[in-house]
């Protein structure tokens, strides 16, 4: 915190300045800044320098960062937290506002004859309609058994590698079983499989 004194403050005026601060607990030392006399509080709760307001030939406060913030920076918690938040409130609130400018099929006829159109499947779910499709409906549900086997494959994957040292030699078969599920999750994805 910086205490701005009048113009004109003269030597003794600071010194029982900061004589008060002291008094209250502070340490502070006296600056020149062209005309003006400035104390900058660089020790001690900054609050307590409030009062000082009243005293003669104080004219302001302005308040900076402590001097925690000045040497270790924020803290991730809670101001890492509150900043997604904030991001998170605003992206929200911009598609709200789009989608109430631009609303999707305003001002498009309706035909009551016309069959309703087929929503697609995101492409992120096609892999798992593909391999849906490739199981007959009425197996009791292998299909949903075979999508929970190659979820818990790809998440075990990694754990069921055992090769010891950093290259590809040893990890062929791994390597063979990824690229072998990223290749059908591709074609899939692509209705090649379908």
């Amino acid at each position: 915190m910086i205490l701005v004194l009048e113009r004109g403050t003269s030597q003794t005026e600071v010194d029982k300045i900061l004589a008060e601060l002291e008094r209250r607990g502070l340490e502070g030392r006296a600056l020149t800044c062209g005309e003006k006399n400035l104390i900058h509080v660089i020790a001690g709760r900054t609050r307590l320098a409030r009062p000082l307001l009243r005293m003669d030939g104080v004219q302001g406060l302005v308040p900076t960062s402590g001097p925690r913030i000045r040497v270790q920076g924020r803290r991730f918690y809670p101001y890492h937290f509150i900043g997604w938040f904030a991001a998170c409130l605003l992206v929200s609130g911009l598609l709200v506002l789009l989608a109430g400018f631009f609303p999707p099929g305003v001002g498009a006829g309706i035909d009551m004859s016309a069959r309703p159109e087929v929503i697609a499947a995101p492409w992120y779910l096609r892999p798992f309609q593909g391999l849906m499709e490739l199981f007959p409906a009425n197996l009791l549900g292998i299909g949903w058994v075979a999508v929970l086997a190659l979820v818990v494959a790809g998440f075990c994957l990694p754990f069921l590698d055992r090769t010891e040292g950093p290259g590809f030699a040893g990890r062929w078969p791994a390597l063979l079983l990824g690229f072998g599920l990223i290749a059908g999750a591709v074609l899939f994805a692509l209705g090649v499989a379908s």
